[in-house]
């Protein structure tokens, strides 16, 4: 969303077209993108879910994004078993060089990703000196605290799933 239109706004390094409303653009991806702009934007995941008019589990979920110049090297979060939610998720986007000290740490100790790749946009061509990789962990739901942290900014997400339920929220 741009609240100037006449910010430029790049997917991927291509400038977008086709402005709606004079207001926002709407993007549908299934990977990793790079927005940037001349201007100061919002940017706004949407989750579709899967249990309104999809397969799959979860209601429509919207979380707005941090840029990564506004990382963070701590934050602790609430995985939540509430309201039939049956998987947690944490996606973060982290500076490469700095997954060597990612500590995740829930109520076990320190847990391992499940999964880390470079970021499908800037994971191996540099982005101001900075290559980025995607850290995704996943856990059955629990009620349970989290604390993420990291000697390098990051920034990302956490959300819950469930048969007929979503939570969703930006770290």
């Amino acid at each position: 969303m741009v609240k100037d239109p006449t910010t430029v706004v790049k997917r991927n390094g291509t400038t977008l077209t086709g402005l709606i409303n004079n207001q926002y653009y709407q993007i549908n991806g299934a990977i990793g993108e790079y927005i940037e702009a001349d201007k100061p934007i919002t940017v706004a995941q949407f989750l579709t879910g899967g249990t309104c008019g999809g397969s799959g589990v979860g209601d429509p979920e919207m979380i707005y994004i941090s840029p990564i110049e506004q990382g963070i090297k701590k934050v602790g979060f609430y995985r939540n078993n509430r309201e039939s939610i049956t998987v947690n998720y944490l996606t973060m986007i982290v500076p490469t060089n700095g997954i060597g000290s990612l500590k995740i740490t829930d109520g076990t100790g320190i847990v391992p990703p499940d999964y880390t790749f470079a970021h499908p946009q800037n994971g191996a061509a540099s982005l101001n000196g900075v290559n980025y990789t995607v850290v995704v962990k996943r856990w059955p739901s629990a009620q349970q605290q989290v604390q993420v942290e990291c000697d390098s900014a990051f920034t990302g997400i956490t959300y819950g799933l469930g048969s007929v339920e979503s939570y969703g929220y930006n770290m």
